[in-house]
């Protein structure tokens, strides 16, 4: 049975990854608060390893919810569960084979009231166009940035958006991370995040040239990531064993890791998720590029954010270097010949400057 609601009644999807999943929430700007009372109503569907960082969202009534190890049968039981919650919209920011399948279920299922389906554009032949043409691709060529995307198409559901074209805001993360202000007061002003992990190998910057960069600023680092991110544990430990005053943040929750960014000077990061999650939390980031460029869409989108690369002509190659023709030691030379001396002092520099945190 289709519930009745006075609001139109919208489901936004983005199952993955991390990062992705926090930039695509760029969507839900244009649901102002004048204009979502009386007629937007907003659902969020994502993975259930990443819906925590939905819950509590001002501009959401509900975040449901996917575990990929139910497979096709727990896909076909959201699907019943989608059909019978009666959206008038349902906004597919992800665009892959899963969610066009959860298209053909919720269509099959809804018989008497079918949804308006929409579609994010993933672009793919200007972003082969940027991999093939590398720096010579015109600018009018390359993908429109992915921030701008999402927020374009959650703007396209209202009728007369006046919201500005921008990126997430997800600042409420940072104020349910209050279990770490004990441990942050601790520390002297002016410190700094660090996620030196990476799920690619070919956008992994040396753990040696992080310790060599951090031996060279000024400030204490807080080491962020998972209990599984490998680099972030060996970061700490060498730097625990040069005597650098460090903090780690290694195993902290999404909350309490967006709380020290916010209140950071800033994060060092390479092409990671928490550079995103920094940007909508209203902090800023200085990000290591290596196979991929600002060109490929993924890029900071705040002014006060900063990228580093190598001058290498066979950037950007693809989205997680997995595309590098080179063999042996020089494989993803372009992150490796980014040497920490001259990134320092660029890091520094940036370090010093105001950031303008929202």
């Amino acid at each position: 049975m289709v519930p009745n609601s006075p609001h139109r009644r919208v489901l936004f999807i983005r199952f993955s990854s991390l990062g992705d999943v926090l930039l695509s929430a760029a969507a839900l700007n244009a649901l102002t608060d004048e204009q979502s009372s009386e007629r937007i109503e907003a659902h969020w569907l994502t993975r259930t390893e990443y819906a925590r960082g939905f819950e509590g969202h001002p501009k959401l009534k509900r975040v449901w919810k996917f575990d990929r190890k139910t497979g096709w049968q727990g896909l076909v039981e959201l699907a019943a569960g989608i059909s019978g919650a009666g959206f008038d919209d349902i906004v597919d920011l992800h665009a892959t084979l899963r969610t066009r399948a959860l298209r053909v279920l919720v269509t099959m299922k809804s018989a008497s009231r079918r949804p308006r389906w929409r579609v994010i554009s993933k672009q793919r032949f200007r972003l082969w166009l940027v991999f093939l043409l590398k720096g010579l691709c015109p600018r009018a060529w390359r993908p429109t940035p992915w921030v701008r995307r999402y927020s374009e198409l959650g703007r396209a559901l209202m009728r007369n958006p006046r919201s500005n074209l921008s990126g997430p805001d997800l600042r409420y993360l940072a104020e349910r991370g209050s279990g770490v202000h004990e441990k942050l007061s601790r520390l002297p002003d002016g410190y700094f995040c660090v996620m030196p992990s990476s799920l690619w190998p070919g956008k992994q910057w040396p753990i040696e040239y992080f310790a060599d960069l951090l031996a060279q600023v000024r400030g204490v680092p807080v080491i962020l990531g998972t209990n599984s991110d490998a680099a972030s544990l060996r970061l700490v430990e060498r730097l625990h064993t040069a005597r650098r005053e460090v903090l780690s943040g290694v195993g902290w929750s999404l909350e309490e890791t967006a709380e020290a960014i916010r209140s950071s000077r800033g994060l060092l990061s390479g092409d990671t998720g928490l550079v995103h999650l920094a940007e909508a939390v209203g902090s800023r980031a200085f990000v290591l590029q290596g196979p991929t460029t600002s060109a490929v869409g993924f890029g900071p989108w705040r002014e006060a954010s900063a990228v580093a690369g190598a001058e290498l002509w066979c950037r950007p190659c693809s989205k997680d270097g997995s595309a590098c023709f080179r063999t042996g030691e020089n494989r993803y030379l372009c992150m490796t010949s980014l040497r920490p001396s001259e990134t320092a002092s660029r890091f520094q520099q940036w370090l010093d400057q105001p950031q303008g945190r929202e």
